[in-house]
């Protein structure tokens, strides 16, 4: 077995997805790997089209835990789907392990995908400083 690189530019992504799942698509091929690599000191993304996860699919997949979304789409404030870093059953365990990762990503949410108890307080946030990025506790509810 021979083993190839092929280095991509930075261009559109949906023909370098179409070239690699006819790639795929060849009889004499064994396998296909994708990698992206680090340049110029700063972490590329490394999630493809097969990483996202609906959220319907998580519910299913994860019921009752809490999970760390990177590259969350979203439509408002509804969650339709991201790549899954981590899930737990306790938050504070997600958050913990989820740390550094969060470092990797440019858009990290976490979410519950259970039902809330009835004793749930939710914490809202806003800016309070724009060019420094701090973040405040100014309300929060009971549901």
């Amino acid at each position: 077995m021979e083993t190839y690189s092929i280095r991509f530019k930075n261009t559109d992504s949906h023909k370098i997805q179409a070239l690699i799942e006819f790639v795929r698509s060849l009889d004499f091929v064994q396998s296909v790997e994708t990698f992206s690599g680090v340049s110029e000191n700063k972490t590329e993304d490394t999630s493809t089209p097969d990483d996202y996860v609906t959220l319907d699919v998580m519910k299913a997949r994860y019921p009752n835990e809490w999970v760390l979304l990177a590259h969350p789409k979203m439509v408002g404030m509804t969650v339709l789907g991201g790549k899954i870093l981590l899930h737990e059953a306790d938050k504070r365990t997600l958050t913990i392990k989820g740390k550094d990762l969060i470092r990797k990503y440019e858009r990290v949410i976490h979410l519950y995908l259970g039902e809330p108890s009835k004793n749930a307080h939710i914490g809202l946030m806003k800016k309070t400083n724009p060019r420094e990025n701090t973040l405040s506790v100014s309300t929060a509810m009971k549901i």
